[in-house]
């Protein structure tokens, strides 16, 4: 209402200028020509006859007295009260933001007070040092989803298949240290680093209109990546498992395969996963009109697991051994949970240019790293004649490491991620980035001792 009656105030003096040059006082009208045919004076008050009889009841009354409407009759009560046409200025008002720049529009008796009328806001509604003015509207919450491809390091594992050349003696196959052994699997040929794919989701909303501070989350998640290593004494003739037998003090190793003597196989898988999740406070520390930078401090949390598995089958196939037809099965697994929990602090920015964006996040955790890992093992023997005997450990496995095992050390995660981004669509944007993360202690496979 407040707006209405300002327009009107306002233009006012733009309707009566515009009446006084469309209708001149009678004073200053000229006389019109005279005629040299003398023509009949009008009476007064009368209508003008026409040439040709007038319908029955068209020009039988007096004619009114033309009474000026609509704007006329504005301009003329206008200039009545204010006979010096001036431009009324519009008033400044509390919570009104200046308005924008606009081209000239057609119709010249539009003052500029009605188009600022059309950019009040509510005062506080936006603070420009966080979020400038836009036409666009404010949003409480956030949220995004991205795809992960992360390379976890291999494992460093100590040799657990080996391989001799045809034609090396049966005491020296697949010995370690011997001139005719190779490593199959673990040293050099151990699982090396692999890719890992995963989400991450990203969350929060603003506790206040300016977003100057907010409440997030992050929660991330890989698949559980397997790697698998397997063959046989068909493929491989001289095929063992190498160990230290600390009977003699020395290297030696299981035969799975050895021509006309043993027959069997290995298979040995790797599996890991991470997870975690993350919350914070989101405090604004600078911005300005295409960027800001945030404070957060929080929980962070942190999983790492990570097993290994390896098992192994053996069949004695000299008839003229005592041990014939005897078949012996193996595992060794070996089991690391690691969790994280500490407390988290770092910086989060965000800039925008147009359609691109820039985002980055530096932080860095402090806290105890849950390290638990689990041994376990067994053997089952099963004679030509009788029922099968299984014992606990395998061949790496024994009742010197089996268990369970945990420990908390103190652990540093810092992490540091950068995302560029192109705007799609108002609600949908792709980005592509970079994220290191690094934890101080975890506790892998390799670390077992064997």
């Amino acid at each position: 209402m407040f707006a209405a009656k300002n327009w009107l105030r306002s233009a006012a003096p733009y309707l009566a200028l515009a009446a006084s040059l469309g209708h001149l006082p009678a004073s200053h009208s000229a006389e019109p020509p005279r005629s040299p045919v003398p023509t009949a004076r009008p009476v007064v008050g009368a209508a003008p006859r026409a040439a040709t009889p007038a319908p029955r009841g068209i020009g039988t009354q007096p004619a009114r007295a033309q009474q000026p409407r609509g704007p006329q009759a504005l301009a003329q009560q206008a200039l009545a009260s204010n006979p010096a046409p001036t431009v009324a200025a519009a008033p400044e008002r509390v919570g009104y933001l200046p308005p924008k720049p606009r081209a000239a529009t057609a119709n010249p008796i539009v003052p500029a007070s009605y188009a600022a009328s059309e950019e009040m806001v509510v005062e506080g509604a936006y603070d420009s040092a966080s979020v400038p003015y836009s036409d666009s509207p404010w949003s409480p919450i956030w949220a995004g989803v991205e795809y992960l491809m992360l390379w976890e390091k291999g494992l460093d594992m100590p040799a657990l298949v080996s391989s001799s050349a045809a034609g090396t003696d049966f005491n020296d196959a697949a010995v370690l240290g011997a001139d005719s052994t190779s490593v199959l699997l673990g040293g050099s040929q151990g699982f090396d680093d692999d890719s890992l794919s995963g989400l991450r989701v990203s969350f929060g909303g603003w506790l206040d209109v300016g977003q100057t501070l907010g409440i997030g989350g992050r929660l991330m998640g890989t698949e559980q990546k397997s790697r698998a290593f397997a063959t046989d004494s068909e493929e491989t003739p001289i095929l063992g498992r190498p160990f230290f037998n600390a009977f003699t003090d020395e290297e030696d190793a299981l035969l799975l395969g050895f021509p006309d003597q043993i027959s069997g196989d290995v298979h040995a898988t790797s599996e890991s996963e991470i997870q975690g999740a993350e919350v914070f406070l989101r405090q604004l520390r600078r911005g300005g009109c295409n960027f800001r930078c945030d404070l957060i401090y929080g929980y962070r949390y942190l999983g790492i697991d990570e097993s290994l598995q390896v098992n192994n089958n053996l069949d004695f196939i000299d008839d003229t051994a005592p041990s014939f037809a005897t078949q012996i099965s193996q595992q060794d697994r070996f089991e690391m949970e690691n969790n994280f929990h500490g407390g988290n602090i770092g910086l989060m920015g965000h800039s925008r240019d147009g359609r691109w964006s820039l985002d980055f996040l530096t932080s860095i955790a402090l806290g105890t790293m849950n390290q638990r890992a689990h041994v376990s093992g067994f053997t089952r023997t099963t004679p030509d004649s009788g029922a099968a005997v299984e014992t606990e450990g395998g061949l790496l496995t024994q009742t010197s490491n089996i268990g369970t095992f945990e420990d908390d050390p103190f652990t540093v995660v810092p992490e540091g991620t950068v995302n560029i981004g192109y705007t799609l669509t108002q609600r949908l944007e792709f980005t592509f980035g970079y994220t290191f993360l690094y934890a101080s202690n975890v506790a892998r496979v390799q670390d077992v001792e064997i």
